[in-house]
């Protein structure tokens, strides 16, 4: 649990803290102090999700008129989000050691584990964890050993009769990095040298230091979004979290497809009062907001003037495939919306060119 909270120099004399004393009193600047270190102690990303506003005013041991402290926060721009759905505007940038508090706990945790147990029983231990740090745990790397071997090509009939020779060793290979476990092949193993391309059509253009991944994952459709966000908003620098990461997956699968939250994200970004043009000056496009429910998604897909356009390439997307693709490799755009990737040439929808 965190022991303390930033707070800026200039909340004093801040517009929107003079705004609060005028609607509430002097007390409601404390109140909002206060409310800022009960957040860092017991919600430290800032997330107020699930309080009601009698229970954020409790917190905060608020005097004054029900519900008069949190309608004055929400009203000036301290709070964003309706009841029960709160947040605290602009908590991880001014916060940004509190709200990875948890991450970091979460963090030494792992570490503790793998060192006192090793990976395979950490990954046990922590499975969402491992998941979302790539490691799988023993029992998932079990399953796809035992998958992978059953995909596996028939043994010839001359060699049917020969019983596929397992070492031992096989079956307790350590967790690697890459949470991928090698399958066993059948004794006796052809010489690399006889082995034939498994296809005919094989890219023969293909340079020696860029080579395709036949099994590159496909692009997590989660990143692609946040990737989209960043540039349409000119946000380089925000951290997919696990709360933006949340609140992507959950849209994603309340039945809105990758396109539509890209549609989303480009009609707020033709929304005038969500880009800044409000009484406030502020901006109000973080990709929280934007999809914070299936009806706010479906009113910013309305603004998208792009929504119609038939053929629309998504640069974001296309780059993103290419990496998939081309593990490593260096994806460069050029002019005309073409690519490059190590000595090849992509078009602008992400098509291969013509090697000369």
């Amino acid at each position: 649990m965190a022991t303390d909270a930033r707070l800026s120099v200039g909340l004093a004399s801040h517009p929107k803290t003079k705004k609060l004393i005028r609607r509430v009193g002097g007390d409601g600047a404390w109140r909002l102090v206060c409310l800022f270190l009960w957040c860092a102690a017991n919600r430290p990303d800032g997330n107020l999700e699930g309080l009601s506003d009698e229970d954020i005013e409790l917190a905060v041991d608020w005097a004054g008129d029900e519900g008069a402290f949190v309608a004055a926060l929400h009203d000036v721009g301290f709070l964003d989000g309706d009841e029960c759905s709160r947040s605290v505007h602009g908590w991880q940038e001014h916060n940004p050691w509190v709200a990875g508090s948890e991450a970091r706990s979460e963090k030494a945790r792992w570490a503790a584990l793998c060192k006192q147990y090793g990976r395979k029983d950490a990954a046990r231990r922590m499975p969402e964890y491992a998941e979302r740090i790539g490691v799988a745990s023993s029992e998932d790397a079990a399953e796809r050993q035992e998958h992978a071997g059953s995909m596996q090509t028939a043994v010839p009939e001359a060699a049917s009769s020969m019983p596929a020779a397992v070492p031992e060793s096989a079956t307790s290979v350590p967790l690697a990095e890459s949470s991928t476990a090698p399958s066993p092949s059948p004794s006796p193993s052809p010489s690399p040298k006889d082995q034939t391309p498994l296809s005919a059509d094989a890219d023969r253009g293909a340079p020696a230091d860029v080579q395709e991944s036949p099994a590159a994952p496909k692009p997590d459709p989660v990143q692609e979004v946040f990737a989209y966000w960043q540039e349409v908003m000119n946000s380089p620098r925000s951290v997919l979290d696990d709360k933006r990461r949340k609140v992507i997956r959950g849209a994603l699968k309340a039945g809105h497809s990758a396109d539509d939250l890209r549609r989303a994200i480009r009609g707020c970004s033709k929304t005038p009062h969500n880009m800044g043009q409000n009484d406030r000056r502020e901006k109000y496009n973080g990709i929280e907001l934007i999809l914070r429910s299936a009806d706010q998604i479906d009113r910013f897909i309305a603004n998208d003037p792009g929504a119609d356009t038939p053929g629309a390439v998504d640069r974001v997307s296309v780059v993103a495939t290419l990496q998939g693709r081309y593990p490593g490799a260096s994806v460069t755009q050029l002019d005309g919306g073409r690519f490059r990737v190590g000595n090849r040439f992509f078009d602008a929808c992400g098509n291969p060119e013509p090697v000369l």
